[in-house]
């Protein structure tokens, strides 16, 4: 006598809203998984198979879709499409029907943190002093979003607020070596880029120059 146990129903339903947005961080963090019910026994096993299709922020071309056999994790700013359902090779159960949901990442705040080991560099301040015919010295700026550097290359340097017929000093716009021209003071504003994960940002600093010391001979 032949005898057939027929797999069990799951259940799938959408996350709470609370989980399906989040804020990028410039980790990767997983897509929210459905909920389930339905387990014969807690405990029991059973797997899911996700697809999904993402539209990275500020655009309205969705990619190719991806599958996974686990929780994707994913990272940029954007909308993700998902369907879960349980794949016809999970032994025990099968899905009463596939749930579909969508999760967003939007972009987050960059805040730019500044940094130098130049003599007379005070950086709770964002200061710098120097003496009229000290060498060039640079200050550089990194974009972060929370303790991750998101970014270092997209930075740009500018003397800000000072008389351009006769500036105190001269910055170069992409490595941020200040060179000093005369005694008084100005201020650099670094520029970190915003993207679609990320606003752009600035943070500035303030050199003062004191007149040098002549030499006598």
């Amino acid at each position: 006598q032949r005898f057939t146990i027929e797999k069990a129903e799951l259940t799938l339903t959408a996350p709470e809203n609370e989980v399906l947005t989040a804020s990028f961080t410039g980790q990767n963090m997983p897509i929210p998984a459905p909920g389930v019910s339905g387990l014969q026994k807690e405990g029991d096993e059973y797997t899911l198979t996700y697809t999904y299709t993402f539209t990275p922020a500020g655009s309205e071309e969705a990619q190719s879709p991806v599958e996974s056999c686990k929780a994707p994790e994913v990272s940029a700013a954007g909308i993700y499409e998902v369907k879960v359902t349980v794949p016809d090779t999970c032994k025990n159960y099968r899905a009463t029907e596939a749930v579909t949901y969508t999760f967003r990442i939007t972009s987050a705040t960059q805040r730019v943190e500044l940094e130098s080991s130049t003599e007379g560099w005070n950086a709770e301040q964002s200061t710098v002093s120097k003496t009229l015919g000290d060498v060039p010295f640079t200050v550089t700026g990194k974009g972060y979003v929370n303790d991750v550097v998101v970014n270092e290359k997209d930075i740009s340097y500018e003397v800000t607020g000072e008389n351009t017929q006769n500036p105190v000093v001269e910055v170069d716009q992409t490595s941020g070596q200040v060179t000093l021209l005369r005694a008084g003071s100005a201020t650099i504003t670094v520029t970190a880029e915003g993207s679609a994960n990320y606003q752009k940002a600035t943070a500035s600093y303030t050199i003062t120059v004191d007149k040098g010391t002549p030499e006598v001979t």
